[in-house]
């Protein structure tokens, strides 16, 4: 499958799963986690021109310009992300429970290649009939699906904030707590959270008791920076909420927001909160960034008996779901203008690109008032500055000194 596809309106460019897929227990690093999704985006786009003879059943081929386009990265870099992460991507495995209740394991593709030069610059990959079934099925009774925009994840770093950001956003239709004005995610066992993100049994673990975590540790690196990322470059706000059975910490939840200022990475265009549709912040209209190589012929006659991604009738019918019928049917009213970009070895621009990297957010310094921090943000700011370091990362360290001083008082 050749991916000669566009990014240009914020429900072209959906991952969709099945929550029992969200929630699975799978060790996927962050680049394998991006070539999955990014799969699906591209085949989803194929599936909605009924003139290709594409499907999610096929072999995908990603080139190295559409992981370029989608995350932002040099193109040198793209490539040989991707051609590591499909080596260990084809010997990974989610783990769910099989209809009888036994915890089993699936493999998340079943065959694979690479082009043999930069030039080639692309990777091909099957998705294994399981995996299949769990992005393209579809339950209209249950609504056990979730989708979300490709450019939520595109500008989250490191193994744990993607699968956070997924585990949280099953919950976006969720009723809004009328007194705090957050939804809320179910309490996840601490245990199977831990295995949900892939955290190997020994990790986060104390040495003199191996059967009792790190909580110290385990909140830092897999809960408060990962969120700390999200929060910034996302489209929600998020906070972790720690539940306990007698002393010990047993169980996590997440209370959330949506931001109402979040503008796409891919339009350049603001989007309401909890909803699909844009809004234009500017005079200009959105960039549009054409993916992929261009050079090859789409295929016809689309065999009627492959599976195809399902659309969906509500977006308030199923839990997670934020795209409609009508909004698949209808026409793409950009078509004919759209941008294409030739120098692919240049990083893409996003349209917050000239953010100061210093500037502190008004969540990371209001956690770290409520944690006793005394400094006001524009004298957090110079601090940040002369550090040379940037604002997420600060915080952090900010954050996490003032923790470790309650800590040991």
């Amino acid at each position: 499958m050749y991916s000669d596809v566009v990014f240009f309106t914020d429900v072209d460019h959906l991952i969709v799963k099945h929550n029992s897929l969200i929630e699975s227990k799978t060790d996927l690093s962050e680049v394998e986690s991006k070539l999955v999704a990014l799969a699906i985006v591209l085949v989803r786009l194929h599936e909605k021109d009924p003139n290709r003879n594409l499907a999610i059943d096929s072999t995908i081929r990603i080139y190295a310009s559409d992981y370029v386009k989608a995350y932002s990265v040099t193109l040198n870099g793209a490539y040989t992300a991707i051609n590591d992460a499909l080596e260990s991507l084809f010997n990974s495995h989610f783990r769910m429970n099989s209809i009888d209740g036994i915890p089993t394991d699936y493999h998340w593709i079943e065959s694979k290649a690479t082009g043999k030069k930069l030039n080639d610059g692309f990777v091909e990959f099957t998705f294994s009939k399981k995996a299949i079934e769990l992005i393209t099925g579809f339950d209209k009774k249950k609504g056990n699906y979730t989708s979300y925009g490709i450019d939520r994840i595109s500008r989250l770093k490191g193994n744990y904030s993607g699968r956070i950001y997924e585990i949280i956003i099953q919950y976006k239709n969720t009723e809004t707590d009328k007194t705090s004005k957050k939804k809320t995610t179910k309490i996840f066992d601490l245990e199977d959270f831990r295995l949900m993100l892939g955290i190997a049994l020994h990790e986060y673990r104390k040495k003199d008791k191996p059967t009792m975590m790190r909580m110290d540790n385990f909140k830092k690196n897999v809960i408060d920076i990962p969120l700390s990322i999200i929060n910034e470059h996302s489209d929600i706000v998020a906070e972790p909420r720690y539940h306990k059975t007698g002393k010990t910490i047993t169980g996590i939840s997440f209370v959330f927001e949506f931001k109402k200022d979040y503008v796409s990475s891919f339009t350049g265009k603001k989007i309401f909160e909890d909803t699909a549709e844009l809004v234009d912040n500017s005079d200009e209209p959105g960039e549009m960034r054409t993916v992929g190589d261009e050079t090859k012929d789409p295929k016809k006659n689309k065999p009627a008996d492959k599976p195809t991604i399902p659309a969906v009738k509500n977006d308030k019918e199923h839990l997670g779901t934020d795209i409609r019928k009508e909004d698949i049917d209808k026409p793409n009213p950009v078509q004919g203008h759209i941008v294409d970009y030739k120098d692919l070895a240049k990083p893409v621009q996003q349209g917050s690109a000239n953010k100061d990297p210093h500037q502190i957010s008004e969540h990371n310094y209001k956690t770290y008032v409520d944690i006793g921090g005394k400094l006001s943000i524009e004298k957090l700011t110079e601090k940040c500055r002369a550090s040379a370091k940037p604002a997420p990362a600060f915080m952090l360290g900010e954050i996490g000194r003032l923790r470790k001083e309650a800590a040991e008082k």
